[in-house]
């Protein structure tokens, strides 16, 4: 390690160092950018060790504390093997890292999401991939020519007959996509991950009625004399012409309208209640309707390519991640999961920059494995 005790280092990083060597390697870190290289890399390789520990102890029913002692080797002849082992797995990860960083190659972000996947389904029950840009079209053998123009308008050109008008078209996404799309009314809906809408090929003349699962922000064009009629889990919504964002995923114990402008009234089962701009109304299986004052930027924020909360706990902070990226999160203790945070992410960064950045915020720590991550406590 270029001239200096590995034991040291190790001493330093796991803070069991005493003034005297915190000095020493204070000054050695200080004369070169290689000695701050290498010990990165050796921080790196034992804080590796760390989770790898913590995991065998979750998995095993240990607690966090005796943990936290098994972590600090006191032994300098352990600590010089443990970290021999390690590196030895990590060597060939840290070779390429290198490589592609001396011949200067940018690696591509990881992007969790695709929205090539999101498809349209038809009443017959035959799907059609749907490209979110403009200027598409392709035609169905008896729903006739189905496109998209210039104002994201998907219309779909066809002269079945009245009955065949009452049945129903679907748009779903997938994991991690959204899309945006008009419905024929005119009405602009923007369909968030792992969500489905359904609606007839042609609204009929007195109603507009339409069904959701997931969530999605909509823009109702405005039309007297056709209520426009959202149908989810738990309620149902009615407007005229507005624009508001619903949350009902199935997953769910509730469903949430978040109304942005206009005016709107929610009915779950007997009652009912009248939305004004910046309130929220709570619905649930159990007939019960909660409104409440909320931001609505926090909850719209996902239009706009983030991820904002605002006091939110971090039960469901981990559920709307594990909408937009293939992981799961497993929580050791229930108490964990009412911690509050307050954040703002762009969509697309990478899950582990996310979690790091809650981890320096929050006394919890993410510790992966495969595609779970165990929420522990600091």
């Amino acid at each position: 390690m270029n001239g200096i005790d590995i034991n040291i280092l190790l001493k330093y990083i796991s803070k069991q160092a005493d003034i005297s060597e915190i000095e020493f390697i204070n000054e050695w870190l200080e004369k070169s950018e290689a000695n701050r290289d290498e010990f990165l890399v050796l921080k790196k390789i034992h804080l590796s060790y760390k989770e790898v520990s913590a995991i065998d102890a979750i998995e095993e029913g240990k607690s966090w504390e005796r943990l936290k002692l098994r972590t600090i080797d006191k032994k300098k002849k352990l600590r010089v093997r443990i970290f021999y082992q390690v590196a030895a797995v990590l060597l060939p990860f840290l070779i390429v890292i290198g490589l592609l960083k001396n011949k200067n190659i940018e690696t591509s972000q990881e992007y969790p999401f695709n929205k090539n996947l999101t498809y349209i389904v038809f009443p017959d029950g035959t799907t059609h991939n749907l490209l979110n840009h403009k200027y598409q079209e392709f035609c169905h053998p008896k729903y006739g020519t189905i496109y998209k123009d210039s104002t994201n308008l998907l219309a779909i050109n066809s002269s079945v007959g009245e009955k065949e008008a009452n049945e129903q078209f679907a748009i779903v996404t997938p994991l991690g996509a959204e899309y945006d799309f008009f419905l024929p009314d005119g009405s602009k809906v923007i369909l968030n991950s792992m969500s489905k809408i359904s609606y007839p090929i042609n609204f009929k003349n007195d109603i507009r009625k339409i069904s959701l699962t997931g969530e999605a922000f909509l823009e109702v064009s405005k039309d007297k004399k056709r209520p426009f009629i959202v149908e989810m889990q738990f309620a149902q919504v009615k407007v005229l012409g507005t624009s508001f964002n619903i949350s009902a995923y199935e997953s769910d114990e509730y469903n949430e309208i978040t109304l942005v402008e206009g005016h709107v009234k929610v009915n779950n089962g007997s009652n009912e209640s009248f939305l004004i701009p910046g309130k929220q109304a709570i619905c649930s299986c159990r007939d019960v309707i909660s409104v409440r004052d909320v931001d609505v930027n926090i909850y719209t924020s996902w239009t706009r390519g983030i991820f904002e909360f605002n006091k939110m706990s971090l039960k469901e902070i981990t559920t709307s991640l594990e909408r937009w990226y293939n992981i799961k999160f497993n929580f050791t203790d229930n108490a964990i999961e009412n911690k509050k945070f307050t954040g703002a992410f762009k969509k697309g960064t990478p899950i582990e920059s996310i979690l790091n950045f809650i981890e320096e915020t929050t006394n919890v720590k993410f510790i992966k494995k495969n595609d779970l991550v165990y929420v522990v406590e600091k």
